[in-house]
């Protein structure tokens, strides 16, 4: 791993992966998100005319904070990188996108030092108002050496004022951000040395086994498994992922109860908010907690 310098990153967005990109919108839609319309994935290659496709698309939950996205393959005849396998393991939350506002300048460090990490320059249109704008982003690959727990990125978008338009932060359940992740793994102090040595973060120790590791932006929580199971029980993906949920705030948990009872949605109702299991997510539970 390579120390951190002189950067603090953010946590930027969190992202499932999904066998069936419209059944998995559906079932966001049913917890009260709206998700952006389908968006194709296009990478512009050195010396390239033009961006070829990827085969992949997207369909995010744009928040005022941070993002939730649905990946998923939807040209298989052509496509065959790393969600093939991932997808074969298990279809929920893979990754996790750590952001960076000068990638540029942090390449350029790490190629000083002699690494050369996978870097895609990737760019898709956002359909806004029946207009197609197009966005890009420069995505830097960690290796599953540095972060074995899922795909873990750091990456910078160039086209904020596109991919955050104010049209696309409306949810029916008032959901206003991405507040954190939780994972389980085998060490929490050895996971939460990783990920400061890269972020640059500081973490708290929130139990005898479990950390909370703070970024601008939002929080990681890492716990064992047994801390995983002794807390949210039943609502962890039955899959053997290791990034097992998210926290989303609210405007309000009072509506957002409502909401989920209208949709006939199994949730529990916690001291902080309400836990809708992976079960009825796709494949991570959700931890709605009241905005602020």
């Amino acid at each position: 791993m390579v120390p951190a310098m002189e950067r603090r990153l953010h946590l930027d967005h969190l992202g499932f992966l999904a066998r069936d990109l419209p059944a998995a919108a559906r079932a966001l839609q049913r917890l009260g998100f709206a998700p952006a319309p389908p968006s194709l994935h296009r990478e512009r290659s050195a010396g390239a005319d033009e961006p070829r496709k990827t085969g992949t698309a997207n369909q995010c939950l744009m928040f005022r904070r941070g993002y939730v996205e649905v990946l998923g393959i939807v040209d298989r005849e052509h496509y065959s990188g790393w969600i093939t396998g991932a997808l074969q393991r298990y279809e929920g939350m893979h990754v996790v996108g750590f952001g960076c506002d000068e990638i540029d300048r942090l390449l350029a460090s790490l190629a000083a030092q002699g690494h050369q990490p996978l870097v895609r320059k990737l760019t898709r249109a956002v359909e806004i108002g029946g207009e197609e704008l197009p966005v890009s982003f420069t995505i830097l690959f960690h290796s599953d050496a540095e972060f074995p727990e899922g795909r873990f990125v750091t990456m910078q978008h160039h086209s904020r004022e596109v991919l955050w338009h104010p049209s696309l932060l409306d949810h029916p359940n008032g959901a206003q951000a991405l507040c954190g992740v939780t994972l389980v793994v085998d060490d929490v102090d050895e996971f939460a040395a990783r990920v400061v040595d890269w972020t640059g973060a500081t973490v708290a120790r929130v139990a005898k086994r479990a950390v909370r590791i703070d970024l601008p932006g939002g929080f990681i929580d890492a716990m064992h498994a047994t801390q995983g199971r002794n807390i949210y029980g039943d609502a962890l993906p039955a899959s053997p992922s290791q990034i097992v949920g998210m926290t989303i705030a609210v405007a309000s948990i009072a509506a957002t109860a409502r909401l989920l009872d209208e949709q006939n949605v199994n949730f529990r109702r916690l001291d902080d908010g309400l836990l809708v299991p992976a079960s009825q997510c796709v494949g991570a539970f959700i931890h709605f907690v009241p905005e602020g």
